[in-house]
């Protein structure tokens, strides 16, 4: 179905329509968890589509900066490609999970899938839909910081986001990886802040990008250390260390110098070492989190200057 025969104000069912009968791509950054998924089929199923999805010209998406790609083959498309392609301004999610019971229904002649139901909306240019775009992200319940982090960094290529987000995909937890890249945490207001900031104002976490050089060699120190190169251990995942981290170099008055030493506590940690730290736990009167400290600046003790 070409864009020029959808109209606005028109509730479509793709039931009546089939999907296949329509050139879809989506937004590459958008995201795409099984959990989420599989959440919106069974709720999809119990009641069906309560609110139409909202579909637009995949080309004036595409002129707002983001990448997009072709629902049935996960191709990356070029300007020339999306003609006559439509793409989910929201609703995504239900897509995938539209396309998950269809196949369903292929192995189950029982099941009946969902009607997924949509509506065109056509947008003045690439900035307008962009900033509406942020703003159907924004008021949705489910959108984490993780999700505002992946939609900035595909409009916009901050070195710090970026960074930030590597750590997070790794599996890190968001507090955590933001005292990894910047030592201090970058919480979801700063990253809703900068949704709907200039890329000239964005919110000063993001424009710091003079750590960057020193957390990341700590960080891939700290990851060899402890043999945690595909995912990360329980340590490295949460905060204690990091906050440690980060206070040492933070502290500091030669932040290459702190840099370099702590690199090189972590290249020479035995195994003993390691594994008591990644044992540790709530003792008597200490937290977790004191424990591990005290841990740490035993070890960091034994480093010569």
């Amino acid at each position: 179905m070409e864009t020029k025969e959808l109209k606005e104000d028109v509730i479509y069912h793709m039931s009546v329509i089939g999907i296949e009968n329509m050139k879809l791509c989506v937004i590459a950054s958008n995201r795409k968890e099984d959990r989420q998924i599989l959440d919106k089929q069974k709720t999809c199923d119990e009641v069906g589509m309560q609110i139409p999805a909202i579909f637009t010209d995949a080309g004036l998406v595409f002129d707002a900066g983001y990448v997009l790609k072709d629902i049935w083959t996960e191709k990356v498309l070029n300007r020339e490609e999306l003609h006559e392609y439509e793409t989910p301004a929201e609703g995504n999610g239900r897509l995938w999970a539209y396309l998950m019971s269809l196949e369903k229904a292929k192995k189950d002649p029982t099941y009946k899938p969902f009607d997924y139901i949509f509506q065109y909306r056509k947008y003045p240019n690439a900035e307008e839909f962009k900033k509406a775009y942020r703003q159907m992200n924004q008021y949705n319940e489910q959108t984490t910081g993780k999700d505002y982090a992946r939609d900035l960094l595909a409009t916009n290529p901050n070195e710090v986001l970026k960074s930030y987000l590597e750590k997070v995909d790794y599996g890190m937890l968001p507090k955590a990886a933001g005292y990894a890249t910047t030592c201090k945490e970058i919480d979801k207001k700063e990253i809703e802040k900068a949704f709907t900031a200039p890329v000239d104002k964005l919110p000063i976490v993001f424009s710091e990008t003079g750590k960057l050089e020193y957390t990341g060699l700590v960080y891939e120190a700290v990851r060899n250390a402890f043999g945690a190169q595909k995912q990360p251990n329980n340590l490295i995942k949460t905060c204690p260390l990091w906050e440690w981290v980060a206070a040492k170099l933070n502290d500091t008055i030669d932040i290459k110098v702190e840099t370099s030493k702590l690199v090189r506590m972590f290249e020479n940690l035995n195994s003993k070492d390691s594994k008591v730290l990644e044992a540790a736990k709530k003792e008597d009167k200490k937290s977790k989190k004191e424990v591990i400290t005290a841990l740490l600046d035993t070890i960091y003790l034994k480093i010569k200057d």
